[in-house]
């Protein structure tokens, strides 16, 4: 049997095959002793080691903060490109202007270059047309394909610069326009001066030389000295040099052209994001040729198409309407919109459109092609403009008088009916009914419309029956129903008027313009059928629901005048009451306000001899009642609505303005029919009103008697020596007896 262990021989070798083997551990001290086993330790545990709050929180917030910074950059970079034109933008809204003819140009709201204000989704612009100015409201939500409204400017606004601001809902230009936003009347006798914060948006403009957006510098016109520090500076031999003196070679002009050039700062880029700062370019023109500057060196050059220096406003005097913004330059050409690439040179897009006037604010691009505008836009969330469908057209004169139409109450043809007193006709020719043998009414006139973003068709209609006839103002819609009408006793209203006549119809918008002629004033021979000397031209508004009478001039051979406002007169009445006569000199000369001072003699009707014309025809409480163009007088008295005035000297285009009062202590003042039972108003004011809406008082009515000449004391004869001595005392006795009258006496 082997052995259960055998050791090597000392020094043997060991065998090859085999492990080596361990030795058994040592035998136990002795016999019979138990051996205990070593306890073994446990294991050693670890411990985990914890991060620190300020590490846990680095960890999370480093990622945090690069995921924001990025976005950010994208965000902005993405808003920027927006701003600046380097993305195509997209059709917003389109809208049809054919109401207002096809030759209609952009115009910037200032000097300053501003060309569109947005409140909402409410974009308004200023255009002209033509025949006159206006401002246009284009709804971007809206599908009509039309305007939500178009206001026109007054006359003699188109030639100012137009500050406005958007308050509570309405535009607030100034003096004569206060338009609303959402309706786009014109209120402007109510008008408020803005003082509050306005709520539109006014986005800073980039044509017209106004100061544009970011990055972006003015337009300038190159001379023989730099417009600005690093402006490059034009020769009188058409070469360019840079700011410091050193020539730019490759480049020149001709010398007789305006050269125009504009400085866009090309932003600095990491792959597609955008950082702060940027190179410096300078983009200039001719009108024929297109360059970019920068430094000495001409970066590239580009001819423009034939039109584009007339769209632009290049080569001539006029600012150029160009825009540079970022690294784009925006330009019109006669077949589109471009963006060029200032640092390169490179068409960056092109919208393919017909465009004979455009404007551009940051983001947004407005385009006029003869009868329509286009708005577009790249801005972030810029929603495309929904298509417009089955648009319908506004009814022309010709389509109205030959169909089946209603008719307003003033024109009794055909059947009536019971609710809305309207009648319907057959039309045929514009005619209906028979104007020799019975009731008739004609078209005179027609002419095209917006409201509320729908077509609208405003028509003069002729009407004759029994009761007489007169013309009328009608608003029709596009399906030829009858909208609404200006009332015939509105018109009447106007002055004297043996019939009611309208010529010279124009519409723009929803306001309708026309005239009025052969009112009688004063001076005019009154009799039935007369036709006077003077006429308005009248300016209604249709509100939706209405017309309404905003403002009336009238022509007379004493000139252009409006009516003043009924609260006007009556602080001016109030002033004179209370001896204000500050505010009252405001519309009274001096010599006339004295006047209010001469006691008043015994006999007078309204007066006793210690009153004086200011207490006797001023006493505080009169109210004005109203304010009329004078007509012609008859047996001493001229008409005014309501009753009669005793008075016939009224001059051509005098305004007259009863007074009253309610107070038994003046009874006077009180109006009382005469013995036919006409009213007779007692006391009045005369007016001579001016073009602008304000007014001069001229006299005050009734011309009451002079008090009675007082009968001089004689003095008694000087003795010799005394005449010189006497004769200065009794000059200033007589002056102390006659004071000068005063505003400030009685």
């Amino acid at each position: 049997m082997a052995p259960i262990y055998s050791p090597t021989p000392s020094g043997g070798p060991e065998s090859k095959d085999e492990a080596p083997v361990e030795p058994l551990p040592a035998a136990p001290a002795a016999l019979g002793r138990i051996s205990k086993p070593k306890r073994t330790p446990p294991p050693v545990k670890r411990r985990r080691r914890r991060m620190s709050r300020g590490a846990l929180i680095t960890s999370i917030t480093v990622p945090v903060i690069i995921m924001l910074v990025v976005g950010s950059s994208v965000i902005y970079t993405r808003w920027a490109d927006a701003r600046d034109h380097t993305q195509a933008p997209q059709l917003a809204a389109r809208a049809d202007l054919s109401s207002l003819g096809d030759t209609i140009v952009a115009k910037p709201f200032n000097a300053k270059g501003q060309t569109m204000l947005q409140h909402g989704s409410m974009r308004i612009f200023r255009a002209d047309y033509g025949q006159g100015q206006a401002l246009i409201g284009l709804d971007l939500t809206s599908s009509t394909g039309y305007p939500a409204w178009i206001s026109p400017l007054p006359e003699e606004l188109e030639t100012e610069d137009l500050s406005c601001a958007i308050t509570d809902g309405v535009l607030d230009c100034g003096e004569g326009v206060r338009v609303s936003v959402s309706g786009g009347t014109n209120d402007a006798k109510a008008r408020i001066i803005s003082g509050a914060t306005q709520e539109a948006s006014a986005p800073p403009t980039e044509a017209a030389g106004g100061q544009s957006a970011e990055g972006t510098g003015s337009t300038i016109r190159l001379g023989q000295s730099a417009a600005t520090k690093d402006a490059p500076i034009l020769s009188d031999t058409g070469t360019l040099t840079t700011a410091d003196g050193k020539s730019i070679e490759g480049l020149s002009f001709d010398p007789l052209a305006p050269v125009w050039a504009v400085q866009s700062e090309a932003p600095r880029r990491l792959g597609p994001v955008r950082l702060p700062g940027g190179s410096s370019i300078w983009l200039v023109s001719d009108g024929t040729t297109l360059a970019a500057i920068k430094g000495r060196k001409v970066m590239w050059t580009r001819t423009l198409p034939e039109g584009s220096a007339q769209l632009n406003s290049l080569g001539g005097e006029s600012t150029p309407l160009w825009s540079a913004s970022g690294s784009s330059l925006l330009i019109a050409q006669p077949d589109g919109i471009v963006s060029i690439n200032a640092a390169e040179g490179t068409t960056q897009w092109q919208v393919a459109t017909p465009v004979t006037s455009w404007v551009s604010v940051p983001g947004s691009v407005v385009v006029f092609n003869g009868t329509s505008i286009s708005l577009l836009s790249s801005e972030t969330g810029a929603k495309q403009s929904p298509p417009a469908k089955d648009v319908p057209q506004p009814l022309t004169q010709e389509q109205l008088g030959n169909r089946t139409l209603s008719l307003p109450a003033e024109c009794p043809v055909g059947a009536q009916d019971g609710e809305s007193g309207t009648w319907s006709a057959e039309m045929s020719g514009g005619v209906a009914g028979d104007a020799q043998a019975g009731p008739s009414a004609s078209i005179t006139a027609a002419a095209p419309g917006v409201s509320a973003g729908q077509p609208i068709t405003i028509a003069s209609l002729s009407c004759s029956s029994e009761q007489g006839s007169g013309d009328v103002v009608a608003a029709y819609a596009a399906d030829g129903s009858l909208l609404g009408s200006i009332p015939m006793e509105s018109l009447t209203g106007l002055g004297s008027l043996s019939r009611v006549s309208i010529d010279e119809l124009r519409v723009v918008g929803q306001t309708v313009l026309f005239r009025v002629p052969g009112i009688l004033i004063a001076g005019d021979s009154s009799c039935e059928g007369c036709s006077g000397n003077g006429a308005a031209t009248v300016t209604a508004q249709w509100n939706g629901k209405g017309f309404t009478i905003a403002d009336t001039l009238y022509h007379t051979p004493a000139g252009e005048s409006r009516i003043p406002d009924t609260a006007e007169v009556q602080a001016f009445y109030d002033a004179v009451a209370n001896q204000d006569y500050a505010t009252a000199g405001e519309h009274a000369d001096e010599k006339l306000l004295k006047s209010l001072s001469t006691p008043r003699g015994e006999g007078t009707q309204i007066a006793s001899a210690s009153d004086t014309i200011r207490s006797a025809q001023f006493p505080p409480g009169g109210v004005v009642t109203g304010c009329f163009m004078a007509g012609p007088a008859a047996d001493g008295v001229t008409p005014v609505p309501g009753g009669v005035v005793k008075y016939a000297e009224f001059e051509g285009g005098d305004v007259v303005c009863p007074v009253t009062s309610e107070d038994p202590g003046h009874p006077w003042m009180s109006p009382a029919p005469d013995e036919n039972g006409t009213v007779v108003y007692q006391v009045w004011l005369v007016l001579k009103g001016l073009p602008d809406g304000t007014f001069e008082v001229t006299a005050f009515g009734p011309p009451l008697p002079d008090p009675k000449p007082t009968t001089p004391t004689p003095s008694p004869t000087p003795k010799e020596g005394e005449g010189s001595e006497g004769g200065e005392q009794g000059d200033q006795a007589d002056s102390a007896q006659s004071p000068e009258p005063t505003p400030q006496e009685g």
